[in-house]
């Protein structure tokens, strides 16, 4: 458990260096997918006064855009991304949009389901003892059959769901 917990320590201090960028009109479906289904779904949590505060101006997507950055390197590339953190919001959004995007109902999605078994996104979170605990392996990731919100109008879950599948058309294009 040590020898992983070194492992995480030194891919934390990596991680620190580096810096992604991605552009791309199929990038950015993907962000505004997730920002939609965080939006609809309430995924973002935080108590932080000052997140409430830019975020009721819209002005942070960041936790949306690392999780499109982590779907989408596991899709165009042969890493498999790993997200170090202590924040939850992590937690309910990759594993919420991941099952939702990854539904059986969806024409187009196979790349993606495959990408994120061959390149699963990893999320390691920081527990109350100081150690951190695997949160998300998306290689043991299920998905479901049909696309499906529970407890939301269904003027919204049919809006989300054309949204998913326009994004979905546009990446076989």
């Amino acid at each position: 458990m040590e020898d992983g917990q070194k492992r995480v320590f030194d891919l934390r201090q990596l991680s620190k260096k580096s810096e992604i960028r991605i552009h791309g009109g199929s990038y950015e479906d993907l962000v505004n997918v997730i920002k939609t289904l965080g939006k609809i779904l309430e995924l973002k949590q935080d108590t932080n006064k000052f997140y409430e505060t830019i975020t009721k101006r819209g002005l942070s997507d960041t936790d949306e855009r690392i999780v499109a950055t982590a779907y989408w390197i596991s899709m165009f590339s042969d890493k498999q991304p790993i997200l170090i953190t202590r924040d939850g919001d992590f937690t309910r959004l990759f594993w919420i949009t991941g099952r939702l995007l990854g539904a059986h109902e969806f024409e187009g999605n196979q790349h993606f389901r495959k990408s994120l078994e061959q390149n699963p996104v990893k999320v390691y979170h920081k527990n109350r003892d100081g150690k951190y605990e695997i949160r998300v392996n998306t290689r043991e990731m299920e998905y479901r059959d049909k696309f499906v919100l529970h407890k939301i109008p269904s003027d919204k879950e049919n809006g989300a769901r054309e949204l998913i599948q326009k994004m979905w058309r546009n990446f076989r294009e």
